[in-house]
């Protein structure tokens, strides 16, 4: 009984962040109802369906023919209008983004015989935001799961947004100017608008999902269970105003009506590499399967629905190191003493390579490894 409560208690736990979070990744729908001769139509009934999940969300049209629905999820939505004396319309397949507002324009037939008119939406390569005037840029699942990726790694593709570059310190040693620290531990951190790295803000579901040393992500989410992100960068609102650069909003997949799911495998092994120029004749082993997947779909139609989604990594590599691996790190801690401080080392060190015993040794600005020297300027 202990072991069900405590079961129960994890699932409403569960249950609660899920529809705390999906509330944070909304946009609006609004607009105004007309007839044929653009004359407003007051009191009229809207309706909008999600199409996905089926929820339906009902509102009246105001004096001056306006509606407002405000806090919707993101996805795919039906808008349907009716009116005493007029024809039903409805409009299909109207796409919302996370933080949009989209506006409508509903003209409404006078009804001389029962029909209902139908209109299918259709999604415009560039579509002016009317209502508000934020500037960012929007990738969609589809961007995230095509688009090719080093490491999987989402964050990347915000370098599509005008006004945005990968972070720099060209003073780090282990970035050489290709990225920052953060970059160097497998995360990615922006410089938006000429601001510093760690001034924007990274939210995952309306979650603080930052990197508080250099500006980048703390959880990287699976790309396959990525709905959306969108890459705020100027003038939007005030409610992401707590950090001076930009806000990016990561929104997660959840469960639709229809079962829907995907895998995926990577594979890289030694077989298939080339060898390197200081590899001995027997390439070291190295295999590396990055794999998962993801399925969504509805638990009771129309009601509760679930998404899972998991990525493993596996990586088998020799232990073989080579004389000039170990001489490399312990010459960058000569140079640097932060690097040494990560390599806990200082002094003398012996180690084994390939049956050969070596010894490398510190003494001022000398290197020494079995009989070799390397002398250099401090």
């Amino acid at each position: 009984m202990k072991h069900l409560l405590s079961a129960f208690t994890l699932f409403l736990c569960c249950l609660c962040l899920s529809i705390s979070a999906h509330a944070q990744a909304v946009g609006s729908i609004s607009g105004r109802v007309t007839d044929a001769t653009a004359a407003v139509i007051p009191g009229a009934a809207v309706t909008v369906i999600n199409q996905g999940t089926n929820a339906q969300r009902t509102a009246q049209a105001d004096s001056g023919g306006y509606f407002a629905f405000p806090l919707l999820p993101i996805g795919t939505y039906s808008v349907r209008v009716t009116q005493n004396g007029f024809q039903p319309s409805e409009l299909k397949s109207a796409s919302l983004e996370g933080q949009q507002n989209v506006q409508l324009e509903i003209r409404l037939q006078a009804a001389s015989v029962s029909s209902t008119v139908d209109v299918q939406a259709e999604q415009a390569t560039a579509t002016l935001q009317r209502a508000d005037a934020a500037l960012g840029q929007t990738i969609h699942a589809e961007q995230v799961a095509d688009l090719p990726l080093n490491g999987r790694d989402f964050a990347q593709l915000a370098l599509l947004t005008p006004g945005t570059t990968r972070g720099e310190q060209t003073s780090d040693f282990l970035n050489q100017g290709t990225s920052s620290e953060v970059s160097f531990r497998g995360s990615v951190s922006l410089s938006v608008q000429g601001m510093a790295e760690n001034t924007n803000d990274w939210r995952l579901d309306g979650v603080d999902d930052n990197e508080l040393t250099g500006g980048g992500v703390a959880f990287l989410p699976q790309v396959d269970g990525i709905q959306e992100f969108n890459v705020l960068t100027f003038n939007y609102s005030a409610q992401y105003g707590s950090r001076g650069g930009s806000t990016v909003l990561v929104s997660t997949k959840s469960g639709t009506n229809q079962f829907h799911g995907s895998a995926f495998e990577f594979l890289r092994n030694d077989y298939l590499d080339a060898r390197n120029y200081f590899d001995p004749v027997k390439k070291g082993k190295y295999r590396q399967n990055e794999f998962g997947g993801a399925v969504g779909g509805p638990i009771f139609k129309d009601k509760t629905f679930f998404f899972v989604d998991y990525q493993g990594n596996r990586v088998q590599r020799s232990n073989r190191c080579q004389p000039h691996q170990l001489l490399q790190l312990r010459l960058w801690s000569l140079c640097h003493p932060r690097v040494a401080d990560q390599l806990n080392w200082s002094g003398d060190s012996q180690f084994v390579s390939d049956g050969a015993s070596y010894r490398l040794a510190r003494t001022q600005h000398r290197v020494q490894l079995h009989r070799q020297s390397y002398t250099f300027a401090q």
